[in-house]
């Protein structure tokens, strides 16, 4: 496993409860930070309890941004100290232009962005990780989401800005948020493809690439001499049917085979 340990956002941000303190007492979500001094010290505790890299919770809603440059920098810069990867819940262009700048190993969610911002992400090789199956989510589920289907119309053409740039896609569900279960997140190879990536593109951002963003090209994300023994087999070919990835018939983990 690679941890984050708490995620850091500022007051009213993502990791921010919504409820008064009366009622949550200590924040369950995260750690909450004003100032370069309170990212140094939350990240600093992060990693004194054996995180491996830092997330960060940069946007609190599809554009607004949260977090300070002099902050986001800061996070960045520590988790570089401790050769660890960098992670941002950010959306929006002024969010992620303020990320590239400051170094971001990945983003994640991106929803809203322009040329620009995005093809800053391609030149500095800062990964996207789309979660497509959160913004479908939201907007069959969300109150905000009644009267018509904005927002997912918008991230669509995020999206092909993203495609058209060649900005470096991984895979991420946000399992685990209300109404997305583990167990679902093979939903997000399906939306991948229906929104222009072809399938091998969205299988190759599971593997190769999500393994990049970790570090850990050397040891996964492929199948090759010296790396991990971590196949999996389904019953069909994914290549031609992508809906088969929620039907996996054959596991096998460091080499020894759990499911066959």
């Amino acid at each position: 496993m690679l941890v984050c340990g708490w995620s850091i956002s500022p007051p009213g941000g993502s990791s921010d409860s919504r409820c008064t303190p009366d009622i949550t007492g200590k924040h369950p979500h995260g750690y909450i930070v004003n100032g370069v001094d309170d990212v140094l010290k939350a990240t600093r505790e992060n990693f004194k309890f054996g995180a491996d890299a830092v997330k960060i919770m940069v946007t609190s809603d599809l554009e607004a941004m949260s977090m300070t440059y002099d902050e986001i920098q800061a996070a960045v810069q520590m988790a570089k100290a401790h050769n660890a990867t960098s992670c941002a819940h950010a959306s929006g262009v002024q969010s992620i232009k303020a990320l590239v700048e400051a170094g971001i190993t990945s983003i994640e969610h991106g929803t809203i962005v322009d040329e620009e911002a995005a093809q800053m992400m391609k030149d500095n090789g800062v990964y996207l990780v789309p979660t497509l199956l959160a913004m479908e989510t939201m907007t069959k589920r969300s109150d905000r989401s009644e009267g018509g289907e904005e927002p997912q119309r918008r991230a669509r053409e995020c999206f092909d800005i993203y495609l058209d740039k060649g900005v470096k896609i991984g895979f991420g569900s946000d399992a685990a948020i209300p109404h997305i279960e583990h167990g679902k997140q093979m939903r997000e190879f399906e939306l991948m493809v229906e929104m222009g990536m072809t399938p091998a593109e969205a299988l190759k951002s599971a593997t190769k690439t999500n393994a990049e963003i970790l570090g850990w090209e050397a040891k996964i994300g492929s199948i090759e001499v010296g790396k991990y023994a971590d196949i999996v087999a389904f019953d069909k070919n994914p290549l031609e049917d992508i809906s088969c990835m929620d039907r996996c018939g054959f596991v096998m983990k460091d080499g020894v085979v759990y499911k066959a």
